[in-house]
C-alpha cells in the first residue's frame, strides 16, 4: 500500500487532529504546530495544542485543543533569495 504523503487530516469537533503523510515535526508549542509534508509545511493552529502520538515512521501525528486553523505553505524559498546569496552575491 502507497501512503500519500501530501499532509492528509482529519479535524475531530474542532478538539483533535489526526495528520498522515508528516516527513518531520518542525517547532510545536500550545499555539502552533509545525510540520513539514511533501513540498510544504503544514501549520495547525489553535489553543492548548498538544501532540498526543508522533510516529514519523509511519507518517502519522496525533494531537489535542481547540484547533483554530490550518494552512499550507512552501517549505523552501526561491533559489537565490536567501541571506547567503545576499551576503555573497550569488543572486547577482
Amino acid at each position: 500500500m502507497t501512503e500519500n504523503t501530501y499532509g492528509n487530516f482529519t479535524v475531530i469537533n474542532r478538539k483533535s487532529i489526526d495528520i498522515s503523510g508528516v516527513e518531520s515535526l518542525d517547532s510545536f508549542d500550545e499555539y502552533s504546530i509545525n510540520l513539514s509534508v511533501k513540498d510544504s509545511v503544514l501549520t495547525v493552529e489553535g489553543e492548548n495544542l498538544s501532540i498526543t502520538t508522533l510516529d514519523l515512521e509511519r507518517g502519522k501525528v496525533l494531537a489535542e485543543g481547540k484547533i483554530n486553523g490550518i494552512y499550507y505553505s512552501d517549505s523552501k524559498a526561491p533559489s537565490g533569495n536567501g541571506m547567503f546569496s545576499k551576503i555573497f552575491g550569488k543572486n547577482r
